[in-house]
Parts: C-alpha cells; sequence; structure tokens
C-alpha cells in the first residue's frame, strides 16, 4: 500500500473544489467504496490502479496530476477508451514483438503481459510506470485513457469543471 503526501494534498484540492458535494456523495457517484476514498483523503493512501482511474475520470484528470507528480491540467479523454489489455496488444503489433519479448525487454520477466492480457488485469501502478516510461508513452494513454502518446507540455490550461 503506497502512501503519498503529495497524492494527498491533490485528492484534497480536488475535492475542495468540488462544493456542491460530499467526500461521501462523491464515492457514490465514483462508485468506490466510500473508505477508499476517506483514506485516499485522509492519509494519501494511493488505491489501486482500477479504483485510481475511476478516481482520475471522475475529475478529469490524468494521473500524474492526480497523483501529484504534474501540476498540468490538461487531459483529453479518448473518442474511444481501450482497456490496458487492448493497448497492450496494440503496442505488441506495432512493435513487431510478441508479450513475452515486451515483457522480457520492459519488465525483465517473460511471464506479466500475456497473464495481463488474458486475466484483463490492470498492473500495479509502479509496474504501469515502468511500462511507460520504457514503451515512452504516458500512464494515461497506457491505461486506455487517453488517445495522446505523450503529455502536452501546455502550461497555461483551465482546470476542468465538473
Amino acid at each position: 500500500m503506497a502512501i503519498s503526501e503529495k497524492f494527498k494534498n491533490r485528492i484534497n484540492e480536488l475535492v475542495e473544489e468540488n462544493t456542491d458535494r460530499k467526500v461521501v456523495q462523491m464515492a457514490v457517484e465514483m462508485k468506490l467504496d466510500y473508505r477508499t476514498l476517506s483514506y485516499a483523503i485522509k492519509y494519501g493512501i494511493v488505491p489501486s490502479t482500477r479504483k485510481l482511474i475511476t478516481v482520475a475520470d471522475f475529475f478529469n484528470v490524468s494521473i500524474p496530476y492526480l497523483l501529484g507528480e504534474s501540476d498540468n491540467y490538461y487531459f483529453e479523454i479518448a473518442n474511444e477508451r481501450k482497456t490496458f489489455a487492448q493497448r497492450l496488444k496494440e503496442i505488441c503489433e506495432e512493435r513487431g514483438q510478441n508479450t513475452y519479448q515486451l515483457s522480457v525487454t520492459s519488465l525483465g520477466n517473460g511471464n506479466y503481459i500475456q497473464r495481463w492480457i488474458d486475466k484483463n488485469y490492470i498492473a500495479s501502478l509502479n509496474l504501469v510506470e515502468t511500462l511507460a516510461s520504457h514503451l515512452d508513452v504516458s500512464i494515461d494513454y497506457l491505461l486506455g485513457r487517453t488517445d495522446e502518446r505523450k503529455y502536452q507540455n501546455i502550461a497555461l490550461w483551465c482546470k476542468p469543471t465538473k
């Protein structure tokens, strides 16, 4: 279980900006257990990758922004969302590699990627970050949230409103 002060600060900012909703209501709208959101707000406990995606989708922000790793508000959601498994298959095809080759070259283990695809599993955040870095794509692209391979380096964007 990862704990992050940056994440705690950022989630609190986003929650405070939603003054028309209570935390309980937000958790219900996100279809998250109240404790998941509450622990993120109180302690900075970073939820699973799947739940982190849910929170980022709710606030319409990138994963790095949500984690407090970026101050860039910009995020453009994909026209047609992909699953992590679908994105991995696409990347393998583009690179002319099978899942074993991609897994060995990017993660040092030949079994991960095919298992994720077979089980429609989303990897832990640290493995997603490692894989995205190796592939030179954004985390949100790899997770199928956006069609932009890299984050835009545009400093002046308005905050998304809900």
